[in-house]
């Protein structure tokens, strides 16, 4: 596949999202194909749809998801 962007190399990789719901935040692995040049990702049909899914989720069903941390701001 060639990058509809700058015309560069795409290949498969596995990604890291990041979803986010005003302070809450959920980290999705998974696999998309990425530009070698530009970065721009990829996805497969339907991933987009299961991110979108999440973050309803994440703003209605909290409990589905495992905390893995906490997250500090100073003063």
């Amino acid at each position: 596949m060639i990058c509809v962007l700058c015309r560069g190399k795409v290949s498969k990789k596995k990604v890291t999202e990041d979803v986010t719901v005003g302070h809450d935040h959920l980290v999705v692995r998974l696999e998309a194909e990425v530009c070698e040049n530009c970065h721009e990702r990829y996805y497969p049909e339907g991933t987009v749809d299961l991110l979108q899914k999440m973050k309803r989720d994440l703003k209605t069903r909290k409990d589905r998801f495992k905390p893995v941390g906490q997250v500090y701001q100073s003063a």
